[in-house]
């Protein structure tokens, strides 16, 4: 962004700023430090570009979309055992869903959806994960009697390789993918604030696919 054309300078405005390595603080009366502000440090901050450090931008990723084959991701579920969704290619479809943490309001909902769609996923053969970056999923999977695992990604690698994107860079994004059975993408829903639609949203994509 920038700072676009400030305002004239005179002996009414208040004025705190740095000027090379001192401060000038309003009130302070001294009229040689104003002058040399306005003189000096206004024209120069009529237009600021301020850079944002690499260490702080977010990557672009590309979002996996309807149609694209699925990541092969392995990752760990409640209970250790690693689970790879190239495993259930030409055997089953899968519904993966993405969540931003365990035990919050919006996605204890969610959980709990899917666990209360759970008889309509398995009548229509459909394995079903959960995705967060919890290292431990056991007490909070333990807590709502969830019926399929958890997987957990602490290092962000399946997010990414799905390219599932943050709420303004800082809030984990809330997606999930319906994968048939042979490893394409046939349903992507993405919504924060809807956590309890995505479960719905899942199973219609697959009784529309059957």
């Amino acid at each position: 962004f920038h700072i676009g054309n400030l305002p004239a300078c005179d002996k009414r405005t208040p004025i705190m700023a740095f000027v090379g390595s001192g401060l000038v603080i309003p009130g302070s009366g001294v009229a040689a430090n104003r002058r040399a502000l306005c003189s000096r440090f206004v024209p120069r901050v009529a237009r600021v570009q301020v850079a944002v450090p690499s260490a702080t931008r977010q990557t672009a990723l590309k979002m996996i979309e309807e149609g694209d084959k699925a990541p092969e991701i392995s990752l760990p579920d409640q209970d250790g055992n690693v689970v790879r969704i190239a495993d259930f290619v030409g055997k089953s479809p899968v519904v993966v869903f993405f969540y931003p943490k365990d035990d919050s309001p919006g996605c204890t909902k969610e959980v709990c959806a899917f666990r209360d769609a759970m008889p309509d996923f398995t009548d229509l053969g459909a394995e079903v994960f959960g995705v967060s970056a919890d290292a431990d999923h056991a007490p909070f999977a333990a807590k709502h009697n969830l019926p399929y695992k958890l997987l957990s990604d602490t290092q962000n690698a399946a997010r990414k390789a799905f390219g599932v994107p943050s709420l303004l860079g800082l809030l984990p994004g809330r997606v999930t993918y319906v994968i048939n059975k042979e490893g394409t993408v046939i349903k992507v829903f993405n919504s924060i604030g809807n956590a309890a639609a995505h479960a719905d949203e899942a199973r219609k994509a697959l009784q529309t696919a059957n």
